[in-house]
């Protein structure tokens, strides 16, 4: 997956009490993915008077940051001063990598996963001036508990150091999915300000009553999140038209539970001139404050 969706959520002040980029000058492909090294057992031998050297036994994430056309993705500094309510996040996971499945592993111990993250995005946000993080793992080689506490420690370690603004998560509509992810919101929810749930995963013959009932799922699945709403812009048959997300949206925003809505993804939006995009920013700024 690749963190090239765009949001729009509300100002703060209009945050309820229960609890993006666009355009062609930037496409992350998140993908700090986890680069494993094989686990090795070394003696140490130590000379006179000189400590050892201590052996990495978590892996380093990677990253690949870059635009469409393969060129580098550049600091987001400039890009952020020239527009102040831009905020850029780093997405962690997907649900493939150049084709291959991405998975949340641990491979050694919760302490290792959690201090490896914290050192590895720290120097990749700082690098490109980035905000925030968007955690997509879909596909999982450990337990929810195991997932939740990687996950939760994470954010709350970023953002307790200052390095990250904003933390949200993408579930989509899969029961083996939302296990872990309901595990997460359940024991460090209050870190997490958005839920990017992704609705447009559910079939193409989803009307938009049944988008708006589904909504209301998530709302009962993520008690006091911030939900986004969401659709997407790719050429598919497969997905939730964009025009029933949007007449959705309508439906919400007219019950007072459109909060946000994010889109997947600017990649696709690109050659259509951000039509949905516009559209939905529209769309919010009429919303009615609650």
């Amino acid at each position: 997956g690749s963190d090239s969706s765009t949001r729009f959520p509300r100002p703060p002040s209009t945050r309820p009490s229960s609890n993006g980029h666009r355009g062609r000058k930037l496409q992350l492909q998140p993908l700090p993915r986890l680069h494993r090294r094989p686990l090795q057992r070394r003696q140490v031998r130590r000379r006179a008077g000189r400590p050892a050297r201590p052996v990495r036994l978590h892996p380093r994430f990677r990253h690949r940051l870059h635009h469409r056309d393969g060129a580098p993705v550049p600091d987001q500094r400039p890009v952020k001063r020239r527009n102040p309510n831009v905020r850029v996040a780093v997405s962690l996971g997907g649900a493939t990598v150049n084709g291959r499945p991405v998975f949340f592993n641990v491979t050694s111990s919760v302490d290792s996963w959690v201090r490896n993250a914290v050192d590895s995005l720290t120097g990749i946000i700082w690098r490109y001036g980035l905000d925030g993080i968007d955690i997509d793992y879909e596909q999982f080689q450990v337990d929810p508990a195991t997932f939740a506490e990687c996950a939760g420690r994470l954010v709350a370690a970023l953002k307790s150091s200052g390095v990250i603004r904003f933390a949200s998560i993408a579930p989509y509509g899969n029961a083996d999915v939302q296990r872990y992810y309901r595990t997460l919101w359940a024991a460090h929810g209050a870190a997490i300000d958005y839920v990017n749930f992704q609705f447009y995963a559910y079939g193409a013959s989803t009307t938009a009553a049944k988008y708006v009932s589904l909504f209301d799922e998530q709302i009962a699945n993520y008690p006091g999140a911030n939900i986004l709403a969401s659709f997407t812009t790719a050429a598919t048959n497969t997905s939730v038209p964009v025009d029933t997300a949007l007449s959705a949206c309508r439906t919400l925003q007219g019950q007072g539970k459109l909060y946000g809505i994010f889109a997947w993804a600017a990649d696709h939006s690109r050659n259509q001139g951000f039509k949905y995009e516009t559209e939905s920013q529209a769309l919010l700024t009429d919303a009615t404050t609650y």
